[in-house]
This record gives C-alpha cells, structure tokens and sequence, in this order.
C-alpha cells in the first residue's frame, strides 16, 4: 500500500477574491462596502454643500461636515490617501467656516468643486483606477478661511453680552 500525503489546512482555505486597484489590495467584500458607503456619503456631501451655497445653515453644514468625516476616515482605513486626504481638508474647511458662521459663495464653489474631485476619486477607484486629488483643488481647499467680515457664532443668547447705552447726565 502507498502512503500519501495528505493536503495541509492551508491547501483547504482558499483567500477571499481580492482586487488590485492601483497596488492597493482590498477583498471584495470590503471593497464593495466601501464604495457603496462612500458614494452614498459623496452624495450627502455635495447636497450639503449646494445648499450652503445659498446662505448659512447649521444642519446643511452639520451634514455636510459629518460626510466629509466618514470620507476621511473609511478611505483612510481602506488605505485609499489620496480621497482620505481631500476629504480630510473639506471636512477642516467647513468646520472653519462653520465656527465663524460665515461663508462666501466662492468658498463654497471651491469646496464644490473638492465635492467633483471626491466624485471623481471614486468614480476612477470603481474603475479600478488609484488616482491623485487634483493638487490646485485642494491646495485651494486647504487655503480656505472664514470671510474677514465673518465673527465667531455665539451659541447661546445668555453668553452675548448685552447691549448697554450711556447716558450722558
């Protein structure tokens, strides 16, 4: 009788089907939540940020920044710099403006067009394509600063001080 070898427990386990997308690795089921919650969040962004466009609005910015956030954080965990990283200066970029309470309407066209770029990254990331923000865009982005007009947002109408009137005697 002959004696073989029987396969190891490693022969047995086969790895989950990964994708290559520009040398970074990701398995198929990571990389299909990721795109799934990033383009949704892409989506809430930029509808965050034409509504900003017309005027100030907390829960537009509130949206808009937590979108950003969770950009930033998912690509970065995915290993994806480049959209973590753009979506890191939009995210700073609003929470800035929003603190000054204060926005122009070319701020908010620079941080649309960041929303374009993040459109892009994912778009060509879908495609199996690792690509670079557009540098002058988030140059711009990250240059971004409330109005010189802009003053800091009080929060509650008790910290305000009030307005007092000296009377001459």
């Amino acid at each position: 009788a002959e004696v073989r070898d029987l396969p190891s427990e490693t022969q047995f386990a086969s790895e989950p089907p990964q994708r290559d997308i520009g040398g970074l690795k990701l398995s198929d089921a990571l990389y299909n939540v990721y795109l799934g919650e990033a383009e949704a969040w892409a989506k809430d962004l930029e509808k965050g940020l034409f509504q900003l466009q017309y005027g100030f609005d907390d829960r537009a910015y509130d949206t808009a920044i937590a979108r950003a956030h969770s950009l930033a954080g998912s690509s970065g965990t995915v290993g994806f710099t480049a959209m973590s990283g753009l979506a890191r200066a939009m995210e700073h970029a609003l929470q800035r403006l929003h603190a000054h309470g204060d926005h122009s309407k070319v701020q908010m066209q620079t941080l649309l067009r960041g929303s374009e770029q993040v459109s892009y990254l994912l778009h060509q990331f879908a495609a199996g394509f690792l690509k670079e923000a557009d540098p002058s865009t988030l140059a711009a982005i990250e240059a971004l600063e409330p109005p010189q007009s802009a003053r800091p947002v009080v929060q509650d109408d008790a910290q305000a001080e009030p307005d007092v009137a000296v009377e001459a005697l």
